[in-house]
């Protein structure tokens, strides 16, 4: 089969045209569906020998007028010239005129304020009836010194200050006269008002804080028994334990840490007197205490009997059980704790344990007589600082003075001495 091209295809269609059977008649009627016709686009009507049939559009005015630009370019300096050398035009009046007659229309006005015997009043209209109730409400609120009859007062001076009548003398009299009696009303509202309460300090008190779970033997205490209801109570009703916990801490420390000396003693027999003679000798087999009223050493002292002795110490444990919690490490951690000998510290701490674990963490400062305390004394006390060794004895006073404790970690603690003429 030949190549067919486009020339041939036309030229053989034009012959099938003329062919009468194979074309379908033509018709008037508006019934017959008929397929729909792309319309022409604007670019055919640009090309060079083609002119549309109807008249031209807008659009196709710009499109050539944007073509004719073109072709005729215009530099940047020729536009800009052409912009400066228009004529400007002139802007249109404002408002009120020209600037002069603005001016004028100012000063006219002022002149007529200065000029007129009537002030001005810068009240609002009257409100309706709901709103005046809910103002006389308020005002009788905010004094009720007047026994409800500032609202009334008030909304009377309003009412007279708000008519603004005509400039005349008479009227104008007769407002300066108003403006003064509503400012006399007024002073007379502020000064019957009620005064300010007078200062009431603040009352601090302490949370209250629950029971313990146990008592001091280590059993265990129920929410319901008598201890826990005392407890509760006294928290209620003592005043010193009202206060806060901070207040009652400072009260404690400076009752029982006034730098004291504590002197434990181990005391088996007492020996009774009558008229300065030996009578009996009374089995007590009891640890009791000495109290120096500063720090010193209480083996010398109580030969030279210069510094105060007592042989009691004010202790708030028997008080209650809650005061008993919060001061029992007090004496131990404000105060230098000695023994009587290194015989009865051993006792007393180790083998008898009289203290609980927060009281010997509380001790940090510690006098003995005689002997150094060994490595097992030295790990039951863990916050142990410094150790004096006091007594004036012929063998061992070269060793006598304080020592440091040295704690490493993995390693068991030991003493170094800080006297420097024995090293």
């Amino acid at each position: 089969m030949a190549k067919r091209t486009y020339s041939s295809f036309d030229r053989r269609r034009k012959e099938l045209e003329q062919e009468t059977h194979r074309k379908r008649p033509k018709s008037d009627n508006e019934d017959e569906l008929r397929w729909p016709q792309r319309p022409q686009s604007s670019s055919l009507l640009l090309k060079k020998g083609l002119k549309p049939d109807g008249p031209p559009s807008d659009l196709e005015d710009d499109v050539v007028s944007n073509i004719a630009q073109r072709k005729n370019p215009i530099s940047l300096l020729d536009r800009a010239l052409d912009s400066k050398l228009k004529p400007t035009k002139n802007k249109q009046d404002g408002i009120h005129g020209s600037r002069e007659e603005f001016e004028k229309t100012m000063q006219s006005r002022r002149a007529e304020k200065k000029n007129s015997p009537v002030p001005r009043s810068a009240y609002l209209p009257t409100p309706p009836s709901g709103a005046q109730t809910q103002q006389k409400k308020r005002m009788n609120s905010f004094f009720p010194a007047l026994n409800g009859k500032a609202g009334e007062i008030v909304s009377k001076a309003t009412k007279s200050v708000v008519t603004k009548p005509t400039p005349t003398p008479e009227l104008a009299a007769k407002a300066v006269m108003i403006s003064t009696e509503t400012s006399k009303v007024f002073e007379t509202v502020i000064k019957c008002a009620e005064p300010e309460e007078p200062y009431q300090p603040k009352q601090y008190e302490a949370d209250k804080v629950p029971a313990p779970r146990r008592d001091l033997s280590g059993d265990r205490l129920s929410r319901k028994s008598k201890e826990a209801g005392m407890w509760s109570s006294n928290q209620s009703t003592s005043p010193f334990l009202r206060l806060p916990g901070e207040v009652r801490k400072l009260i404690c420390e400076f009752v029982l840490g006034s730098e004291n000396t504590i002197n434990i003693c181990y005391e088996t027999y007492r020996t009774v007197y009558l008229h300065n003679t030996p009578v009996r000798n009374d089995p007590i087999f009891k640890y009791h205490c000495t109290v120096f009223d500063n720090n010193t050493n209480p083996y010398t002292e109580k030969l030279a009997g210069k510094t105060k002795i007592t042989h009691s110490f004010t202790l708030l444990n028997g008080v209650c059980r809650q005061l008993y919690l919060e001061t029992a490490a007090l004496p131990y951690k404000l105060n230098l704790i000695a023994f009587d000998s290194h015989h009865i510290m051993m006792n007393f701490l180790i083998i008898e344990r009289r203290l609980s674990r927060q009281q010997r963490s509380a001790i940090t400062r510690l006098v003995l007589p005689n002997d150094l305390p060994a490595t097992n004394v030295l790990t039951a006390l863990p916050n142990l600082d410094k150790i004096f060794l006091g007594l004036d004895n012929f063998d061992k006073d070269y060793w006598k003075g304080w020592y440091r404790v040295v704690r490493n970690n993995g390693e068991e603690p030991r003493l170094v001495d800080t006297n420097k003429w024995r090293r």
